[in-house]
């Protein structure tokens, strides 16, 4: 089994006690637990990851060594309005991250082709040698790997909002004509 001390090599700080009871729960491998972990909400099974400043939010200048596992809890293509979806073309990712504990932000500095804005909230990535400027981890191809995952009500929520944005105005007569909702 995949001990408290190799997870955190790999950049995860997680609850013990979470930890212990997915455990018990679960009869399985490795990386079975592994892929079980990165289902997980880490608002639920983490801890405070000791390899993100604790000034995140406020640093000037600084960085993240890594590795370091974070949990996806928003995904946008600023370029776009809220409504529209990422097809190619100039983009800046903006992610707002979460090791359980510490919110933050993250901006694609460099175009990381791993990224894109379907990606659901839950996902997990590590961070290795990300800079952080005025408290934005500056992102590029080299410092992000997606691992993946899925928190099924994170997921769920996040579909019913892109689903539905933009509902209010195109029932009003403000959106496109094809649409489902019936102008009043």
């Amino acid at each position: 089994m995949a001990s408290l001390a190799a997870l955190a090599a790999a950049g995860w700080s997680l609850n013990k006690e979470a930890l212990d009871e997915l455990r018990d729960e679960l009869e399985c491998t490795e990386k079975e637990l592994l892929d079980t972990i990165c289902d997980q909400d880490l608002k639920r099974v983490g801890a405070p990851n000791p390899g993100i400043p604790d000034d995140v939010n406020r640093a000037q200048s600084s960085a993240i060594k890594g590795p370091v596992v974070l949990q996806i809890q928003a995904i946008r293509d600023i370029t776009k309005s809220s409504t529209a979806i990422s097809s190619g073309g100039p983009r800046m990712i903006l992610l707002k991250l979460t090791d359980g504990k510490v919110h933050c932000k993250a901006v694609e500095h460099k175009r990381c082709d791993a990224l894109h804005d379907l990606l659901p909230p839950g996902t997990k990535v590590t961070l290795t040698g990300a800079v952080i400027r005025m408290g934005v981890i500056m992102l590029e191809p080299k410092c992000i790997k997606v691992l993946g995952g899925r928190v099924e009500a994170l997921a769920a929520e996040a579909e019913f909002t892109r689903k539905y944005a933009g509902v209010e105005g195109r029932a009003k007569g403000g959106g496109a004509e094809d649409s489902d909702v019936p102008a009043p």
